[in-house]
């Protein structure tokens, strides 16, 4: 076979001899990623814990919820059905009542696709989060579907925290925002000694705190 002569520039490369033409390299297009969430840490839990307890392992409210994170029967329920509370352990035992309100707001809330959108900032999917907890994923559903139809930027601003119930927007405030100056120094004094991984420790001045 001959020689080949490149006879033409650019991306069509076309021989003398054969006819044959040459397409171009061409590299691959990557999509970029949406970047990393790292979901809801253990500092956020712990403040979760006191906003809802008091550090009170044997607290529970009118409406049945129990422990340090006021877990409710439903979310126990299905705690039960996917393996993360086994049988004959207890709901108030401090260690158990963690691990489930760990798997519930990381696994069925922060992770649901009704509140994890992927570009969206790390702390909204985080307050959406803690806001499903408090008020229910179903109403905090609807709510944001209002919000968004109105033209509030529910995916990278907080604004859409304003129509919210008072009860709700405090809780993600206290928790999340650390805007509430009285719940911030309460939570330092009580925190001080507090060990997480432990199951937590109750103070013998802390007193049962009830949630409607």
């Amino acid at each position: 076979m001959s020689k080949k002569t490149k006879i033409s520039k650019g991306w069509l490369n076309q021989y003398a001899e054969g006819g044959m033409l040459e397409e171009p390299v061409t590299e691959p297009v990557t999509e970029p990623k949406p970047p990393k969430k790292s979901g809801i840490s253990k500092e956020l839990l712990i403040r979760q814990q006191f906003a809802e307890s008091s550090f009170n392992p044997k607290a529970k409210s009118k409406a049945n919820a129990k422990g340090l994170a006021q877990i409710m029967e439903s979310v126990e329920k299905d705690a039960k059905k996917a393996g993360v509370l086994k049988k004959g352990e207890d709901i108030f035992d401090p260690k158990v009542n963690a691990r489930v309100q760990d798997w519930y707001i990381n696994e069925k809330l922060y992770k649901s696709p009704i509140l994890n959108k992927p570009n969206q900032k790390e702390e909204i999917t985080q307050a959406k989060a803690f806001a499903a907890y408090n008020w229910g994923i179903g109403n905090v559903k609807d709510y944001l579907t209002k919000k968004k139809a109105e033209g509030v930027d529910i995916y990278n601003s907080f604004d859409w925290l304003k129509g919210l119930p008072a009860e709700t927007s405090d809780y993600v405030n206290k928790i999340l925002l650390k805007k509430d100056p009285n719940f911030e120094k309460q939570y330092i004094k009580a925190s001080k000694d507090y060990k997480y991984d432990k199951g937590g420790k109750l103070d013998k001045n802390t007193k049962q705190k009830t949630k409607n």
